[in-house]
């Protein structure tokens, strides 16, 4: 247990004299969740304020209570904070820091890429002998279990607990995807990163950032959060990748194809099967065989190498532990559909990651290129047409159908992309997925190659607020013995 004084210490909250001794014996912000000894946080929510359940928290044993607003007539200490989702992180952090400053902290953000660079970040990591956790998209691995994601990255009540978790395990270290929207609700406010990447930006998420340059600024404030001695680790391709490293100043390590890159593509080969590629590594060559593929995923490698030589990783190790990764879930995943036919599982749910999926995938197909996607519902409807067109410049079959419809209606959503598309020959709508993936296997000729854009990694579809049980990789087994 900590007082409320110990777990404020390094913090700008201040803790009245006559709370100061309140001994705490964790944080939370559900007041479900609450347990006797709990401080509790109430944070105004989207949909509920937790201001409203200051009474239940109370009643199943909090022993104090962060507000915005005090609630009277309530035998509850209550300690107000200009911003509680900060001070929720602040909290979480203060409790846990003894466990969390032993962890090397490796934060990854930007638009694409984020899920299979911290995949190989943590294996190269393993491999120089730096047992590594992770945390994004896909799981949260503690070292000891390995839990089904909700959140890219988990509020900061279970982030703490996560992190403490992967210490207790005996882990070293802990690679995280980081997401603007963590960013924006100071999900991570109080943390310290030995490293932190940063991919690319490209439209995303203007639903809930509304601006380009709001989302860049979410992205941004990762950099602010590096140790004295942390290392900023960029994507120097990218445009927004060069304006960060002009505003953060010091001496970001660099990363890309152009010849200014401290960690450089000098060449490379790909085919279905993998990839060859020779890279610069501060000026020393290394030859890496990998089973990924596409131009973008050379991307994702380097800014793990960079990572690694952040971190002071051998090259030789860092080598190996490229090399070790054979498959990242949902990410350019490749399936053998039987008689010369292939299809791609990848998340690309936006139209930059929708346009170099298909443009990587372009390169190694030597037939036709089907495409299968739609878009989710509830979310930007700007990209929809946009993802219409980039499918219809791409590929030479379109599939229209369903991703997560979430509560919107599935016809709206394919009608969205539709306007986007100028040539009705080249595509056929299927609102179900899942029968739009047969008639794909069953369109695909030999030395064709299917994408099936959009789900990735995700065990479900969401249609009319009901998550259903829905595996595109058993779909794609199943559909391919039938066809």
């Amino acid at each position: 247990m900590k007082t409320l004084t110990e777990i404020f210490r390094n913090s700008p909250i201040r803790v009245p004299k006559e709370y100061a001794e309140i001994r705490i014996s964790g944080v939370q912000f559900d007041s479900r969740k609450v347990k006797p000894g709990d401080l509790f946080v109430a944070i105004p929510g989207f949909k509920v304020d937790g201001h409203l359940f200051l009474k239940a928290a109370a009643e199943k044993g909090a022993v104090a209570a962060l507000v915005n607003q005090t609630m009277p007539l309530l035998d509850l200490p209550q300690l107000v904070c200009a911003d509680t989702r900060a001070a929720l992180s602040m909290a979480a952090y203060g409790f846990h820091a003894e466990k969390i400053e032993k962890l090397k902290l490796v934060g990854v953000t930007g638009t694409n890429g984020k899920t299979t660079t911290t995949y190989l970040i943590q294996s190269l990591l393993n491999h120089a002998g730096l047992a590594s956790g992770l945390i994004g998209t896909i799981a949260y691995d503690t070292g000891k279990k390995r839990i089904e994601a909700w959140n890219t990255t988990p509020e900061a009540a279970d982030l703490g607990a996560i992190l403490t978790e992967s210490h207790d395990s005996g882990l070293k270290a802990v690679v995280m995807e980081v997401s603007s929207h963590a960013l924006d609700l100071k999900r991570v406010a109080g943390l310290q990163y030995d490293v932190a990447v940063f991919t690319n930006l490209t439209r995303d998420h203007l639903d809930y950032h509304q601006t380009e340059e709001a989302y860049f600024q979410a992205k941004r404030s990762l950099f602010a959060q590096l140790k004295g001695d942390g290392r900023a680790v960029i994507n120097c391709d990218d445009p927004f990748g060069r304006r960060l490293i002009e505003e953060i100043g010091g001496e970001p390590l660099t990363f890309g194809f152009s010849e200014s890159a401290a960690v450089r593509l000098l060449d490379w080969s790909s085919s279905q099967s993998g990839t060859q590629l020779t890279v610069s590594l501060g000026g020393q060559e290394v030859v890496i065989q990998t089973r990924l593929i596409s131009r973008f995923n050379m991307e994702n490698i380097l800014a793990a190498l960079g990572a690694g030589m952040a971190l002071n990783i051998a090259p030789e190790m860092l080598v190996a532990g490229i090399e070790s990764v054979k498959r990242i879930p949902g990410r350019l995943e490749v399936f053998d559909c039987g008689r010369e036919r292939r299809a791609v599982i990848d998340y690309a749910h936006t139209p930059d990651a929708l346009e170099k999926a298909l443009g990587a995938l372009r390169e190694i197909t030597s037939g036709r290129l089907i495409c299968v996607f739609g878009c989710g519902g509830d979310r930007d409807k700007g990209k929809r047409p946009q993802m219409g067109r980039i499918a219809e410049e791409n590929a030479d079959l379109i599939i229209v159908t369903d991703d997560n419809p979430r509560t919107e209606d599935s016809q709206a959503i394919i009608n969205d992309i539709v306007a986007g598309m100028s040539q009705p020959e080249k595509r056929k709508i299927i609102s179900n997925r899942r029968t739009a993936i047969f008639q794909a296997v069953r369109l695909a000729q030999p030395n064709d190659l299917i994408l099936l854009a959009g789900k990735g990694h995700e065990q479900y579809q969401e249609i009319k607020g009901v998550k259903f049980p829905f595996n595109e990789a058993d779909i794609i087994r199943e559909a391919s013995s039938n066809a």
